[in-house]
């Protein structure tokens, strides 16, 4: 029996089979800059960014957390575009490696989530 081969092709050492996660932090808006000039989101690397709750309405964290004081979190992505990024970087990093597969044959899926306006 001959068994065709299904499995995505590699694409730049990127198994393109698997579900990956890009993450594109927008500016702040105008009414936000003036509620709180300073972001509660900080990048550490391209794949890693971190939310500190000290510039957010802490009353939600605290309630979250039974009273303790809120914690800096860190969460991590395949990749993450900071601010500045525009969509030709965010295209050639997150999803022009699949146009070559698609026509290939293979299927691929972009999911885009987020506010309407806020950079998908």
């Amino acid at each position: 029996d001959d068994v065709e081969d299904t499995a995505a092709p590699e694409e730049s050492g990127r198994n393109v089979a698997k579900i990956q996660v890009f993450v594109r932090v927008r500016p702040l808006n105008a009414k936000e800059q003036t509620i709180n000039p300073t972001s509660s989101i900080a990048l550490l690397n391209q794949t890693v960014l971190s939310l500190s709750p000290n510039n957010l309405d802490n009353q939600e964290f605290t309630a979250e957390r039974k009273g303790k004081p809120p914690k800096e979190r860190h969460f991590a992505f395949d990749h993450v575009f900071d601010e500045t990024a525009n969509q030709e970087a965010v295209f050639n990093t997150s999803s022009k490696f699949l146009v070559d597969s698609i026509l290939d044959g293979y299927n691929a899926t972009i999911f885009a989530y987020g506010a309407t306006g806020a950079g998908k």
